[in-house]
């Protein structure tokens, strides 16, 4: 039989006052601390639930940025982007927009081979072939041909026949317009963009999709401005063939040309017998050409050099414009060559066309009275 005096013992005042405390103590932890410890176990619980739920994106944010910090064969990581602000983008006109974006701005130079350090930015200043025998030539003379583009044969003759000296007019109707200013500008030439205009002679449709009509409203025009301008690159100037018409509408007319000549570029009359331009172009103080002679479609080209070669010995500067064809360039050509022999000396179509400064007016001088003289009585 068991020994009873353990369980006795338990069961004694002394053993039922222990047990008390024992269980009285229990029950106070857990009512004090136990729902602390609960909220802390619950919160535990919650961050490691979180951890494991965000994990695999965490893993992805990290893999990203150890394949953006891959180090480039030098060792270093590459560069941070300079700029990861966002794009603010701004409608405009098309045509408006192809403009300045091919034409109103000076454009680096690919492959042409007219180079030079330039310190005036201005397309004028950037596109024109340099030329430097100003001062010392006796003779000298710019020949340019018109129409550039229209014809694919002739146009490619031309570069590839004349002189670099020569200059070429591009057509906005070319169908390769900026691939043939590309080939001419790569051969050394200097390249004038025409705009077409209405005139005496044409009617309204008569000058194309793109002329500058005179009853047009000013907002067509511009449109029509624009679509013509973006059709180059790199051009010194634009070639405009003014006549009365022009004249009557010269209000309109005006405020387009300004606004050309205060993109940089030159400005060249076509018409040798008008004066509508070059007023615009001395309250701009733009640079500014006019033709001297002109050959007409089908015209005699031997006998019109004869009469080029005479006036530029007898004037001493003499600017020409030729219309391209198949045939012209070979003519052209041969003449040249018969020119250097009289010290006639070449020169690209800038080199004539300075810039218009006002008059400056002049001091009136003033002649010095003498007072009148008094007669002195005794």
């Amino acid at each position: 039989m068991p020994d009873e005096k353990p369980l006795a013992a338990f069961l004694s005042p002394r053993g039922v006052l222990a047990l008390a405390l024992i269980y009285g103590t229990i029950f106070l932890y857990a009512m004090v601390l136990g729902p602390g410890l609960l909220e802390e176990r619950e919160a535990k619980l919650a961050s490691v639930s979180f951890s494991l739920a965000s994990a695999p994106a965490k893993l992805e944010k990290e893999k990203a940025h150890s394949d953006a910090t891959v180090k480039a064969p030098d060792g270093h990581p590459p560069k941070e982007p300079a700029s990861k602000e966002p794009m603010h983008i701004v409608q405009k006109d098309a045509a408006l927009a192809s403009a300045e974006s091919h034409s109103l701005a000076v454009q680096p130079e690919a492959q042409g081979a007219i180079h030079a350090e330039h310190t005036d930015k201005r397309p004028f200043a950037v596109h024109r072939r340099p030329f430097v025998a100003m001062d010392e030539a006796k003779y000298i003379l710019a020949i340019a041909f018109s129409d550039f583009g229209l014809s694919e044969s002739a146009s490619q003759s031309a570069v590839a026949e004349l002189p670099p000296e020569v200059s070429f007019i591009l057509s906005p109707y070319a169908a390769q317009a900026q691939a043939h200013e590309a080939a001419a500008r790569a051969d050394g030439h200097e390249i004038w963009l025409q705009i077409p205009l209405e005139t005496q002679t044409s009617g309204p449709g008569d000058p194309g999709s793109m002329a500058l009509l005179m009853g047009g409203g000013l907002s067509l025009n511009q449109a029509h401005l624009n679509a013509v301008l973006s059709k180059g690159k790199a051009y010194a100037g634009v070639a405009l063939g003014t006549d009365r018409v022009f004249h009557d509408a010269l209000p309109q007319m005006q405020r387009l040309v300004e606004g050309i000549m205060a993109k940089g570029l030159g400005i060249w009359e076509l018409n040798p017998g008008v004066d509508n331009l070059k007023a615009i172009a001395t309250a701009q103080q733009a640079p500014f050409v006019r033709t001297q002679m002109a050959a007409r479609a089908g015209e005699n080209l031997p006998a019109f050099y004869d009469m080029i070669e005479g006036a530029v010995l007898a004037q001493g500067r003499m600017l020409a414009v030729l219309p391209l064809n198949p045939a012209s360039a070979a003519l052209t050509k041969a003449w040249i060559k018969r020119l250097e022999g009289q010290g006639v000396v070449l020169a690209p179509v800038s080199a004539l066309a300075q810039p218009q400064v006002p008059a400056q007016p002049q001091a009136r001088e003033t002649q010095a009275t003498a007072p009148p003289t008094q007669e002195l009585h005794p």
